[in-house]
């Protein structure tokens, strides 16, 4: 599932790793997290201490232009240095239903300053993910949809 989320978003975005994150429901536990390409090696850290975390939490667009400059998240850089993950931009949006809250959406460059705030703050953004939600990818993939449907939220924001 995840890989073909990857494969559809790959056409309108570019980023080396996507990455979905569930929380389990009340609570501070990671219930799933998938990577679509690469490996997953989730950090012996509190859910609080993740970068994903604060999208999930705040409900808002997370973005990190440089992490070698991001003074936020210093124990999960410390992590990536020790296991020799790079980090160069991420932005995470919240993934949230009607009914609850469900976890973080993730893209990610190697590349320090492959996005601008532009690129993700901006109203051609919002109607990416609009695009995204609407797509037939979306609508066929049940098990996402909801995700679909964060992501229409989004875009009419």
């Amino acid at each position: 599932m995840a890989r073909n989320l990857a494969d559809a978003l790959a056409k309108i975005l570019h980023f080396d790793q996507l990455f979905l994150l569930v929380v389990k429901e009340n609570s501070k536990e990671i219930e799933s997290a998938v990577l679509a390409n690469g490996q997953l090696t989730l950090p012996d850290l509190p859910l609080e201490d993740l970068p994903s975390w604060q999208a999930f939490d705040g409900q808002d667009l997370l973005y990190v232009a440089d992490w070698s400059t991001e003074e936020r998240f210093p124990r999960f850089k410390e992590w990536a240095k020790k296991v020799g993950r790079k980090l160069g931009s991420t932005v995470s949006v919240p993934l949230t239903t009607p009914h609850r809250r469900l976890g973080a959406f993730g893209i990610t460059r190697e590349t320090a300053g492959a996005y601008s705030e532009e690129d993700f703050c901006g109203s051609s953004t919002k109607r990416t993910f609009g695009a995204i939600a609407d797509s037939d990818f979306l609508v066929r993939q049940e098990p996402i949809r909801e995700i679909g449907r964060h992501f229409r939220r989004f875009a009419l924001l």
